[in-house]
């Protein structure tokens, strides 16, 4: 277990690294949604609703 959450972390620091190396500085979620198509927005959205009705339907 001690493994695992230091690979966890360890992969938490190299994604951090990996977005300052390539210039990532803009994770607004608005700004994102702003450049997202029209298919994706409905296929995401499909497919929300689709778990929710999975999730009411048989219960977790």
């Amino acid at each position: 277990m001690l493994i695992f959450s230091a690979v966890l972390i360890g992969v938490g620091f190299l994604a951090d690294w990996w977005y300052k190396k390539n210039g990532i500085q803009v994770t607004d979620p608005k700004e994102n949604e702003a450049n997202v198509s029209g298919m994706e927005r409905a296929y995401v959205e499909s497919h929300m609703n689709h778990m929710r009705d999975e999730m009411n339907s048989h219960g977790m």
